[in-house]
């Protein structure tokens, strides 16, 4: 469906956010319910997006995390949770605008 993989990428973005010592691809996908492959491939898009992540060997596993450096700094209040809301939601009102102009 339209949307499922920019909503599945940030949840692995929203995931490996909060996994101070990192994730396994095998456990993205266990919890995004996706194949090991699609976990993987989101885990190269999001890096060829920019985001600093990265995999490093830890007790014979390899862990996704961000650069110990990168944080979430926003010039706003906002968390990304709320940024991402409101990015996603812009369509939904430029369509309230249009139908409420049109009336």
């Amino acid at each position: 469906m339209r949307g499922d993989q920019l909503s599945r990428q940030w949840r692995v973005l929203r995931q490996l956010e909060v996994s101070k010592k990192g994730i396994t691809a095998n456990k993205i996908a266990e919890l995004g319910g996706t194949s090991l492959r699609t976990a993987y491939r989101d885990l190269y898009d999001l890096q060829l997006a920019g985001f600093p992540i990265y995999a490093e060997k830890r007790d014979g596993c390899q862990c996704w995390k961000f650069v110990e450096t990168y944080q979430f700094n926003l010039p706003f209040p906002f968390t990304c949770t709320e940024l991402m809301s409101l990015h996603m939601s812009r369509d939904l009102f430029r369509m309230t605008c249009l139908k409420w102009h049109m009336a």
